[in-house]
Formats: C-alpha cells, sequence, structure tokens
C-alpha cells in the first residue's frame, strides 16, 4: 500500500531528485520535522472534528508527521500535519492518496468531512508550474487554516458556489 509518505537518502553523492540536491532535501526535511514538533505542541488533536474516524480507518505510527492512517478496504492512505506558512498562520496540511489512483472528489469531501469538519473550510493549491513538485502521483492535498478563516466570501453572498 502506497501513502503519500516520503523518506530522504542522506547520501548527497548519489542522487537527485527533481533537480534538488538530496543534501538540500534533508536541510528541508529538518526544517519540516521542527514545524511538526512546534505543531503537535500547538495542535495535537487530529482529526479536528474530536470525533472517532468510521471503521476501517487504522492509525499507523508516525514520526514525521502529526497523523497516519490507511484504509485496506478503500485502498487509501491519509496523512496529516500542521505549520505555519508565510502567512504566519498555522495550517493543517492532509494528504490523501490511492493504491493504484488518483483520489475522487467524493473521496477528497470524505477526508475533508471527518477529519476537518463540516465546519471549517479547506482548499486544494494547484500552484504554479515552476513551483509544483510531484513527490507521490496519486496523492492529493488539502489545506485548512486553524487561526481563522483567511479565505473571502466566494459566493459573493448568494451562500452558492
Amino acid at each position: 500500500m502506497a501513502i503519500c509518505v516520503w523518506s530522504l537518502q542522506r547520501d548527497t553523492e548519489v542522487a537527485e531528485d527533481n533537480g534538488v540536491q538530496v543534501a538540500e532535501m534533508v536541510e528541508a526535511q529538518e526544517e519540516i520535522n521542527l514545524r511538526t514538533q512546534r505543531g503537535k505542541m500547538m495542535h495535537p488533536g487530529i482529526p479536528l472534528t474530536g470525533k472517532k474516524l468510521p471503521p476501517g480507518w487504522v492509525e499507523i505510527p508516525s514520526r514525521n508527521y502529526h497523523g497516519a492512517w490507511l484504509n485496506k478496504n478503500k485502498n487509501l492512505g491519509v496523512i496529516a500535519s500542521f505549520a505555519p506558512y508565510g502567512d504566519g498562520k498555522f495550517w493543517l496540511h492532509l494528504s490523501m492518496s490511492h493504491k493504484s489512483r488518483v483520489p475522487t472528489y467524493d473521496e477528497l469531501a470524505y477526508m475533508k468531512r471527518h477529519w476537518i469538519g463540516d465546519d471549517r473550510k479547506a482548499v486544494m493549491v494547484l500552484p504554479e508550474a515552476k513551483e509544483h513538485v510531484n513527490i507521490h502521483p496519486r496523492c492529493l492535498h488539502l489545506f485548512c487554516c486553524l487561526d481563522g478563516d483567511p479565505l473571502p466570501d466566494f459566493t459573493m453572498g448568494s451562500r452558492s458556489i
């Protein structure tokens, strides 16, 4: 079962991954680990709904993330981490992967409903081409701001998108 979890080689003489030197990747991972530890202290509860996950989901040990879960019946994996981004706010980052395909819209909505809840917004970011890095070919990501709602009202008052 492949889930959206990546590991780093520490041998700086061996390889490049997507044009980034392994040494730079190790440095980036160390920063991620530091942010992860800070996030664990500030926002320890996942799922944010405070409810148990539906049957079939099993939490698996993770050193670098705030949580990792597998559902073998659905062939899905979810990982979660907290971090401050450029806006200074803490965000929950959820990644969902499927064993043999990209997750569907319904599966992303399921993840949002059960890990984030119906009372919070989540966004999926489609970055500029120059910022896109594909670490896992069958993984999609949702972000949820934990420090308020930074998004405008895209419904423009109509309550419908």
